[in-house]
């Protein structure tokens, strides 16, 4: 069984609705950016980890990277903090489908 580990923020339906509103604006890549992504039925913006564990130092590089992304890009969830979500690999699902949730103008 293949497991990712993300830093991830979860989102409620009035969140995805600004997401869905602002995805003209961003282009999501996985390498740089923060991602939508589905996993067991809840809706995540995430920053794929591609190694752990890592050391602190790696770790608290990663937490402020995101925040500074969702800072500067998702300022409408600056009131969340990032947790580590580890999926099963087949369970994780790309949110290009995020017109599933919400419609997209």
């Amino acid at each position: 069984m293949d497991i990712l580990h993300f830093l991830a923020v979860p989102l409620d339906e009035e969140e995805m609705q600004k997401l869905a509103n602002c995805c003209e604006k961003f282009q999501f890549d996985a390498e740089k950016y923060l991602i939508p992504i589905r996993y067991k039925q809840s809706v995540y913006l995430a920053k794929p980890i591609r190694s752990f564990p890592m050391t602190i130092e790696t770790w608290e590089l990663h937490v402020r990277h995101v925040m500074s992304m969702l800072r500067q890009q998702f300022s409408f969830l600056l009131n969340r903090d990032p947790i580590l979500l580890v999926c099963e690999s087949k369970l994780v699902m790309s949110e290009r489908v995020l017109n599933d949730f919400v419609k997209i103008p």
